[in-house]
């Protein structure tokens, strides 16, 4: 029979209004909620306990069958501060264990010490009523068993064996041990001129297993490339992904058809590293033996334990882990599934893509199996040679579940951190919590801020996944309470003392250029300014952690935005949540509003003057329509014809040129090719670079005397203008390469205004866009000749960031991978 609480808990005895009211003891929670529970015949309730919560609290209950206890299942009931029923969890089912024990207790004694120690003990040791008690239902096989507990030399060797009530054979021998949840981890992230060892004792919250991180919220993984670990995709193993969403059945690369579809790549092989748990606990120390590790070397080279270091694993684990619980706090619920996560990623070098493709089409072979063989004989050739087969990149990216991630080994998406030539990526909790910010933004509506360049009248908007980038910096630094977004590796990437900062002045749109990392500057700059003008907190009731109103808001405002939102929304949607936030105490959100104007985000027209002293930084063009093709597929983005409109216009008030002399009647427009390439769609790099083929250059200025070009669009994409007919060429210097175009200034017109197109089948990366030669050889603008192309035949090297670290070859990797139908719009990185 139920040995009931002897106790009735008379708190929890309430009056007042009707409803589902907590029950006095476990007697009436058996009456009042046996259904809810699934509860059923023979069925009786132990071990209630109370857990208060910041609004009611929780009761938790264990189940009895027939007066034995079920293993593995357990219930909750939540209550609000009136003893209301709000809900319920239960893994109860219905019960109808089949047999009667037949096996004694101390038989089943005998059996776990055997299986245990390899002694069979006598019968005669043992009392024959010593362990009654440990009859027991599993809950998952409804079986009846005996829980034996088998005492340990050491308590790390204590084990629990479980043991057929029926057959008296050994279902199962478990660890009771729970291992130390210690570690150490950068918090957020290493100091970039100092040494690897000031790191952070903490305990990891939150696991669920004793034996690698997998958790409630975090399951981390290396991504490591030994023979037990990588894996080939031959084209065979690629083109079913894509040929199933075109409708195409049975399809291999062999055949004719397919294989002049996919031209090059039909005797493509990829070898790439596959997701595993290294990092193990190890008894009392937990974690703890695990240290960082970076190459000594400036860029890293392969192999080399940088690649497959423990710590990253571990740190990955710790930050996701920190920030599901933050995001909690504001407001987010955190999912079913634990968030996938990898470090130390890497992509093959171009010696291996290339020894991979030469052994694939001397065999004329596009199946697995050949692949493998293919990828062997490589990778013994490569390391005779001394050669890398794979190579660090800089980079780090969040991609919901699709063929990119599954082909990486997680169906359900993640967030990925490469070894870097010169930083471990998954080292740095500020670029960790930004690849989580874009996971909450996918989280957040009907597919929020992935739509692609929106059109205006103005040119090409990449608002959404500005805003998308934005968001995921401005959480980053909530979270570390710090403006600067990869504080360890843009130091060490070369990039000053961060990747971005939000705490600058910036108003719109003096930071766009069409390029979502960049453009994302100024709504993230708004908000951080905004922040600390409203310094209220609250304690969420469920986690108990204090958080900031503000940042709920801004998750709130978030969370109304469509696919294809502008700045002009976003601004809109966070004064409405601020406005709705009590607590904030700014029933018009006029601080915010204030900040906002300053900013120019509320209506912004994206118009930048072109002077002679202060140059537009860097400007990114969109492509026109190329060639069609695999290649052309992997290019991303409309297609756009006769030309791509800009991101942004350019404005010239003459008479501010020379405020103190005359006014210029010409200048010359000017602008070099960064040396840094256009970043791809394909794979999103962190640091908004990546490398293109060969380009060929066909721009030109439209201009208007009487206001901004105005851009009309129809089909897919056909783009024209009213001001299509005032069109001046723009040449390329090859040796340079540096564009530039005549401008000639009416006297009666005050502001002139162009727009840089671009007809060519590649988008360059302008830098360092300004005016020169003012007042020389000054001639009205002529469109009488067409505008001829200009083929730079060897782009320059890159000598800056250290962005581009993988040849051509390399980089195809990701793209192969899921380039075809993978956009910017699909994944998001920092």
């Amino acid at each position: 029979m139920l040995s009931v609480l002897p106790v009735l808990l008379s708190a929890l005895a309430f009056t007042g209004p009707t409803g589902d009211l907590a029950p006095a003891n476990v007697d009436d929670l058996l009456v009042q909620h046996a259904e809810v529970l699934h509860l059923g015949p023979g069925d009786t309730l132990r071990d209630l306990r109370h857990v208060a919560l910041h609004n009611g609290y929780v009761l938790h209950v264990r189940r009895y069958h027939q007066g034995v206890p079920v293993l593995g299942e357990s219930a909750s009931l939540r209550y609000d501060a009136h003893g209301v029923l709000q809900q319920t969890h239960s893994d109860f089912h219905p019960l109808s264990p089949s047999g009667t024990p037949t096996v004694s207790a101390v038989e089943a004694r005998i059996s776990a010490f055997k299986a245990t120690w390899g002694i069979n003990l006598p019968t005669e040791l043992f009392r024959k009523d010593a362990f009654d008690d440990s009859l027991a239902i599993d809950g998952a096989t409804h079986s009846w068993i005996y829980q034996v507990h088998v005492p340990g030399l050491l308590p790390h060797q204590n084990r629990e064996v479980w043991v057929d009530a029926l057959t008296g054979e050994v279902t199962r021998i478990i660890d009771p041990t729970r291992h130390s949840t210690s570690a150490r981890v950068f918090t957020p992230h290493p100091n970039p001129t100092g040494d690897l060892s000031d790191t952070t004792a903490v305990e990891l919250e939150n696991l669920t297993s004793d034996n690698a991180l997998t958790g409630q919220w975090a399951n981390s993984h290396n991504c490591l490339t030994g023979e037990a670990d990588r894996q080939v995709y031959t084209c065979d193993d690629l083109i079913p992904i894509f040929a199933g969403q075109m409708g195409i059945g049975g399809a291999t690369c062999a055949d004719p058809l397919i294989g002049s579809f996919v031209g090059e790549y039909k005797h493509m092989v990829l070898a790439i590293c596959g997701p595993t748990h290294k990092a193990t606990p190890q008894g009392d120390q937990g974690y703890l033996q695990h240290s960082p590790v970076e190459p000594s070397r400036a860029q890293v080279p392969f192999p080399d334990p940088a690649f497959e270091d423990e710590f990253a694993e571990i740190n990955l684990y710790y930050h996701i882990d920190r920030a599901t619980e933050w995001f909690r706090a504001i407001g987010h619920p955190a999912t079913a599934n634990a968030l996938d996560g990898a470090v130390n990623v890497s992509v093959p070098s171009g010696a291996l893509m290339e020894c991979g493709r030469a052994e694939m089409t001397s065999a004329n072979a596009t199946d697995h199996e050949t692949g493998v063989a293919a990828v062997t004989t490589c990778l013994e050739q490569l390391r005779a040679n001394q050669q890398a087969p794979f190579t660090a990149m800089p980079n780090a990216f969040f991609s919901p579940a699709g063929p990119l991630t599954s082909l990486l080994g997680f169906d359900n998406g993640g967030i990925f951190f490469f070894q870097g030539p010169t930083a471990d990526f998954g080292y740095d909790g500020d670029v960790i919590y930004h690849e989580f910010g874009h996971n909450i933004v996918s989280q957040s509506g009907n597919a929020p801020l992935t739509g692609g360049n929106l059109m205006d009248p103005w040119g090409l908007d990449d608002s959404p996944g500005a805003l998308n980038e934005a968001y995921a910096d401005y959480f980053a630094g909530a979270i570390t309470a710090d403006p600067v977004i990869g504080g360890y590796v843009g130091p060490k990437s070369l990039l000053g003392d961060g990747i971005r900062r939000m705490d600058h002045t910036l108003s719109c749109p003096d930071f766009w250029a069409g390029q979502v990392h960049i453009d994302s500057l100024g709504w993230a700059g708004a908000l951080w300014e905004a922040r600390p003008l409203y310094p209220q907190t609250d304690i969420h009731p469920l986690t108990g952690r204090e958080f900031r109103l503000f940042d709920r808001a801004v998750l709130e405002g978030l969370k109304t935005l469509t696919t294809n939102a502008t700045y002009g929304q976003a601004a809109e949607a966070t004064l409405s949540a601020v406005a709705n936030e009590r607590g904030l105490e700014d029933p018009n959100a006029d601080l915010l509003r204030e900040v906002l104007s300053e900013r120019n985000v509320l209506d912004c027209k994206r118009v930048r003057p072109l002077t002679l002293d202060t140059p537009i930084r860097e400007l990114f063009l969109a492509a026109a329509a190329g060639p069609g093709g695999p290649a052309q597929m992997m290019g991303g983005g409309r297609s756009f014809s006769p030309y791509a409109p800009p991101p942004v216009q350019f404005k010239v008030t003459p008479a501010d040129l020379a405020p103190a002399g005359e006014r210029p009647e010409c200048a010359t427009f000017a602008a070099e090719l960064s040396q840094g390439a256009m970043s791809t769609e394909d794979l999103p790099d962190l640091l908004g670079t990546g490398e293109d083929g060969t380009p060929t250059y066909s721009l030109k200025l439209l201009y208007n005397t009487a206001g901004p070009i105005e851009f009309n669009y129809s089909g897919n994409v056909v783009v024209s203008s009213p001001q299509a007919e005032n069109v001046i060429d723009v040449t390329v210097n090859t040796f340079t390469p540096t564009f530039t175009a005549p401008l000639y200034f009416p006297e009666d017109v005050e502001t002139l205004h162009y727009a840089l197109v671009n007809a060519g089948q590649n988008g360059p990366r302008l830098q360092n866009i300004r005016l020169i030669k003012l007042n020389t050889d000054c001639q009205a603008p002529r469109s009488d000749e067409p505008v001829r192309p200009v083929m730079v035949v060897e782009p320059p090297a890159d000598t800056g960031c250290g962005c581009q670290s993988t040849s051509p070859s390399s980089l195809l990797l990701f793209m192969a991978l899921g380039g075809w139908i993978l956009r910017r719009k699909r994944a998001a990185a920092l």
